[in-house]
C-alpha cells in the first residue's frame, strides 16, 4: 500500500510540475501599467500569442522557451514562460526583456507564500499516508489531503477549491464520521461542510 501511495503522489506531483512548466492555460497578459495586452496559451505543443492584429504560433525550443521567426522583419522573437502568471518577451536584435503578467483575475499559485505553504502541507500528508499500514481509510484520506494541498500549490484558487470539494465528497462517502474533516489545512472546513454529492 505504501508503494501505491508513493507512486500516486509522485505521478500527481510530476504531472502538476510538468503542467506548471510546459502548459499555459489561456489567459490575458499585460505589460505593467496596462498599455499593451494580449492573450496566450499552450495548444498542440506550441505557444499561441493572440494580439489584436494577429495570432502567432511560437515553436518550442527547450524547457519553457518558445520562438517565432518573422520573415518580414527578419527577426526572431522569443517567449519564456517564467510561471503560469508571467511571460518574458525578447527578440534577436533588441536588448532587454518585456515582462507581461496575467491580468485575468485567475492568477495561478505557482510561486510565493501560497505555493510554499501548500507544498509543505502536501508533503506532510504524503508522509502520513506512506507511514500508515493498518487503516485503509486513513491512507486514502491522507492521500486525498496530499492531492488537495498539491492542487492548492499549483492551480488557481477556483480550481483548488473545486478539487478540494470533490475530495471532500469522496472522503465523506467512505468515512465512518463524515462530519470530521481529516485535514482542514488541505481541505478548508468551509469546503468540507458544504460538500455534498447533490
Amino acid at each position: 500500500m505504501r508503494l501505491l501511495v508513493a507512486l500516486v503522489f509522485t505521478i500527481l506531483l510530476g504531472s502538476t510540475e510538468f503542467q506548471a512548466q510546459n502548459k499555459l492555460s489561456r489567459g490575458t497578459f499585460s505589460v505593467e501599467g496596462g498599455n499593451y495586452t494580449l492573450d496566450a496559451e499552450i495548444k498542440n505543443s506550441k505557444l499561441y500569442v493572440y494580439e489584436p492584429n494577429r495570432d502567432t504560433p511560437y515553436t518550442h525550443v527547450s524547457g519553457t522557451k518558445y520562438q517565432y521567426y518573422h520573415e518580414g522583419f527578419k527577426k526572431t522573437y522569443y517567449v519564456e514562460i517564467v510561471d503560469p502568471n508571467t511571460l518574458y518577451f525578447t527578440s534577436s536584435n533588441v536588448q532587454g526583456t518585456t515582462v507581461l503578467k496575467r491580468v485575468d483575475g485567475q492568477a495561478l499559485a505557482t510561486s510565493g507564500d501560497r505555493h510554499d505553504k501548500y507544498m509543505e502541507i502536501a508533503e506532510k500528508y504524503q508522509a502520513l499516508a506512506s507511514n500508515k499500514t493498518d487503516d485503509d481509510y486513513e491512507v486514502q484520506a491522507y492521500s486525498f489531503c496530499a492531492a488537495s494541498a498539491l492542487n492548492g500549490a499549483m492551480k488557481t484558487e477556483k480550481e483548488y477549491y473545486e478539487y478540494a470539494r470533490q475530495s471532500a465528497i469522496v472522503l465523506k462517502s467512505i468515512s465512518v464520521n463524515p462530519n470530521k474533516n481529516p485535514c482542514s489545512d488541505a481541505i478548508p472546513d468551509s469546503v468540507w461542510k458544504s460538500a455534498s454529492a447533490n
